[in-house]
């Protein structure tokens, strides 16, 4: 299949510009820059569709697996027949969304065409079948590959079993796999040390998970957010809740409701109230909206008694923020019907006040 219209840069450029905006994960824009490309009668070519049916997958959603079959059929109508890239990165999406039979029935569809799968192919399934904690698969689809494969895809597999032994929660087994990593000259890359830390995380282990970042830094790679947020989930795991707050507050940069809600759901397991309310106030400073597991938590928490307490703390906090953490919350809930004026979701970010403003 080939560029029909004009050839050349401009193909190239777009397809650029289509790359730029998938890594810096704004799809919207790079759909648009595609539709403006077929407008101009530029391309597309198979790379364009590759990168963009890249994109959607990345974005997720509900209707990504539709957009991105309908991506391969516009394909097909014009001309062009999917490739092992094509398929790969279909391969990878449904790994990514952790939907591993979808992702296994892409390799039947690849081999029912006469299309060969490739040392690629192998390795990602391998990285779909770690996400959901299939040991014996991601050894399966190593094997597959073969052992005269690239460095990086080997690497990708072995990095896929310590991520499969830490979903099914076996630390040794994840401990085992890298520590083959290493006596066969390989080196973790940083998602690599995340799956190693979220074995240890899950273990509530959270001074192996920090003895990590540690190696990760003495090897010259810089820690990140994902880190950082799995040394926030070791430290609610094993019930170390001031640390925990102190990762939220020091170590990640701009944290979102995702880590909120991690010490959030700790402090209730814990019944630590003044976590909790802790927890709360440092996400409204911070201009987090709780989102519907904010409010879920609070729902749960708010069948105890002692939730009285955290509703009379909770109607110092602003009208907007109120609103927003109960507008989900179903009434009796003890929680809630200690704040007055809260009648689910009233308010708006523009009656935000200063909360000793309101006491």
């Amino acid at each position: 299949g080939g560029v029909r219209g004009q050839t050349g840069p401009s193909v190239a450029t777009y397809n650029a510009l289509i790359k730029a905006y998938r890594s810096a994960g704004r799809v919207d824009e790079a759909v648009g820059v595609f539709e403006r490309m077929k407008e101009a009668g530029v391309g597309p070519d198979e790379v364009s569709y590759n990168t963009l049916l890249d994109a959607t997958l990345m974005k997720g959603g509900t209707d990504a697996n539709a957009q991105s079959l309908d991506l391969i059929q516009r394909m097909k109508e014009e001309g062009m027949t999917p490739d092992t890239t094509t398929y790969n990165t279909l391969i990878k999406g449904y790994g990514r969304s952790k939907q591993l039979p979808k992702a296994m029935q892409v390799l039947r569809d690849m081999q029912q065409q006469g299309m060969e799968p490739d040392q690629k192919t192998y390795s990602t399934l391998a990285e779909a079948c770690g996400n959901v904690g299939d040991v014996a698969r991601v050894m399966e689809m190593r094997d597959r590959m073969g052992v005269n494969a690239p460095r990086e895809l080997e690497l990708a597999c072995r990095e896929a079993l310590i991520k499969a032994h830490a979903v099914v929660r076996d630390v040794d087994g994840a401990e085992n796999a890298f520590g083959d990593l290493e006596r066969d000259g390989l080196v973790l890359s940083t998602k690599g040390y995340a799956a190693l830390m979220d074995a240890y995380a899950n273990a509530g282990e959270p001074y192996k998970v920090m003895d990590c970042i540690d190696q990760m830094r003495q090897r010259g790679n810089q820690p990140n957010k994902v880190h950082y947020s799995i040394l926030l989930k070791a430290f609610c795991n094993a019930n170390i809740l001031d640390e925990a707050l102190s990762v939220l507050q020091t170590q990640i940069e701009s944290p979102d409701a995702v880590c909120f809600n991690i010490v959030l759901h700790a402090a209730i397991r814990t019944q630590d109230l003044d976590v909790l309310v802790n927890v709360l106030r440092i996400m409204e400073q911070s201009g987090v909206p709780p989102d519907a597991q904010t409010q879920a938590a609070l729902d749960r928490a708010g069948s105890t008694a002692a939730s009285l307490k955290v509703g009379a703390v909770l109607n110092t906090f602003s009208k907007g923020f109120k609103s927003r953490v109960f507008s989900g919350i179903g009434l009796p809930n003890k929680i809630a019907t200690t704040i007055s004026g809260v009648g689910g979701g009233t308010g708006s970010d523009d009656d935000e006040v200063p909360h000793d403003a309101q006491a």
